[in-house]
């Protein structure tokens, strides 16, 4: 992948945000969802805009990986005294499949305070969506005791035909991926802060298409994209490219 090289000024914005972060900690999120938000809207624009469900797929699907990311990019950092046998699991399925559980990606996903679909799910909330209590829960259930191993299933939004996705998840995240990684590396924003910064860019949208799509089933096609991606195999997605196991994580 060829590297575009940083705009002219860039390091003076840099600094800029270092300099800001003292009085908003989380201004560089902020931003770096605003750009992310902008960057796959205009790869998805067509001859009619941007279809609302597609750029929600994306940044939701691209966010659940994030917190497979963040969480092994954490495990060889946790405290001695720390519970490891649950922080990062791997489960195989019957054909040789590996799918990725635990504490860690939950954190970024749904239990943390800038978790992933926390944010999206505040956003749609803001906006009158009642959206129950077990919303995420009840996805991961059904994704774990049920879709995993399954072809056809597993990673295939479960959603109303309106409001079906142009392509997969995992999709979405093998060919997108990496040019929101080098967007957020541009703008040096943490590994960990990564499902934040892309919880950002979910509120962005669901707050900007509330006029074309009601906010809950932004939320849903949100929860429907991220669960299965944050428990997907690297090795998955990019064969040989990919690191072939998670650092430290027990297998089970």
């Amino acid at each position: 992948m060829t590297t575009t090289p940083p705009p002219d000024g860039h390091a003076a914005l840099l600094q800029h945000l270092k300099d800001m972060e003292a009085a908003d900690p989380l201004i560089r999120i902020k931003l770096a969802g605003r750009i992310v938000f902008d960057m796959v809207g205009n790869m998805l624009r067509g001859e009619r805009g941007v279809r609302i469900e597609d750029l929600l797929g994306v940044l939701a699907s691209t966010g659940g990986f994030a917190c497979l990311a963040a969480a092994a990019d954490e495990l060889p950092r946790l405290p001695a005294g720390q519970d490891h046998q649950h922080a990062l699991v791997v489960v195989t399925d019957d054909q040789g499949r590996r799918y990725f559980f635990g504490d860690l990606p939950n954190k970024y996903l749904v239990d943390g305070p800038m978790a992933l679909l926390g944010l999206a799910l505040a956003a749609a909330r803001e906006h009158g969506a009642a959206m129950p209590p077990d919303a995420v829960t009840a996805v991961m259930r059904r994704v774990a005791g049920h879709d995993i191993g399954k072809d056809g299933v597993f990673g295939h939004p479960v959603l109303p035909e309106a409001h079906r996705l142009a392509d997969l998840p995992i999709n979405f995240v093998r060919h997108l991926w990496p040019r929101i990684v080098e967007a957020l590396t541009l703008y040096e924003v943490p590994v960990a802060q990564r499902p934040a910064a892309l919880g950002m860019a979910l509120q962005i949208a669901i707050d900007e298409g509330k006029e074309v799509l009601a906010p809950a089933m932004a939320a849903t096609i949100a929860i429907e994209c991220a669960v299965p991606m944050a428990k997907i195999d690297p090795q998955a997605l990019w064969n040989d490219t990919a690191p072939r196991t998670m650092p430290g994580a027990p297998q089970a």
